[in-house]
């Protein structure tokens, strides 16, 4: 999105972390994501900002935070770590991690997923910096990925839509499940997970996540992608003892990789 015209953001607050994404057969559509501190002064203390362009990105159509998600028996707010794609017919969605007050293993922790389209997003209403920006109506489909359990995080989630065989369109997630934090609040344990849903995101088209071990080094973080070779690229950020030196690799053994058929293409956000 063009600079001069990113977000009408009035309130002088900051948004970082940004994620970009064009529509390949509408590339005026533009999709962009943030960490929105204007959350501060939302009322429901949303914080993964989303900006919709429709003239490849002169302008904002339409912004606004993510509502949340239904997870753990309340609603958790999107906390950030935003990541926004589009699909086939410039379809939307936004991927956010999702978590309650509280400290890390203590609060509720999800992974959601969005899905919008042209149309709704820029009929919706329009987000307003002074507290109006949380519209549900402008994401109407909203799943949870996954559930952290009793003292775990889920974070630093990655997504990417594309073609499977006969599974047809899907959506790939991969996140990590962070475990044993230390006085500091750093996890000292942590697995990389994937899960596939269909592009409808009602139903998963693997039955299950499949996790990584991280120990040592530990998983602390990943990221996907669906290139056009026929499978889905998933990469590894890893954090190893005594130094706490980050590293990412892609995985290329096979134990390591996800060789899925592709055949097309707190009190802030959590950091």
């Amino acid at each position: 999105v063009a600079a001069a015209g990113a977000h009408r953001d009035v309130t002088g607050l900051p948004q970082n972390e940004e994620s970009v994404a064009a529509c390949r057969t509408r590339p005026n559509v533009v999709l962009g994501g943030t960490n929105d501190y204007r959350g501060i002064i939302d009322p429901q203390g949303n914080f993964t900002g989303w900006h919709l362009s429709v003239d490849g990105g002169r302008s904002v159509a339409n912004e606004g935070l993510l509502p949340p998600v239904q997870a753990a028996g309340q609603a958790l707010p999107s906390g950030g770590d935003p990541v926004f794609v589009t699909g086939r017919g410039c379809s939307l969605y936004g991927a956010s991690l999702n978590y309650g007050s509280g400290a890390l293993g203590e609060t509720p922790s999800a992974v959601g997923v969005y899905r919008s389209d042209v149309e709704t997003a820029t009929s919706c209403p329009q987000g307003d910096s002074n507290g109006g920006l949380t519209h549900p109506e402008c994401w109407p489909t909203r799943r949870v990925v996954d559930v952290a359990g009793p003292g775990r995080f889920l974070d630093k989630e990655w997504m990417d839509v594309g073609r499977s065989g006969r599974a047809g369109e899907v959506v790939w997630i991969a996140y990590g499940d962070l475990g044993e934090f230390n006085e500091e609040g750093n996890e000292e344990s942590g697995i990389v997970k994937a899960v596939r849903w269909a592009a409808d995101t009602t139903r998963t088209v693997r039955p299950s996540s499949k996790g990584w071990a991280g120990a040592p080094p530990r998983a602390a973080g990943s990221s996907a992608t669906a290139p056009p070779n026929r499978y889905v690229n998933i990469s590894v950020k890893t954090i190893g003892e005594p130094a706490r030196r980050a590293r990412s690799a892609a995985w290329s053994r096979p134990a390591a990789r996800a060789r899925a058929p592709i055949a097309a293409a707190r009190s802030g956000p959590a950091g």
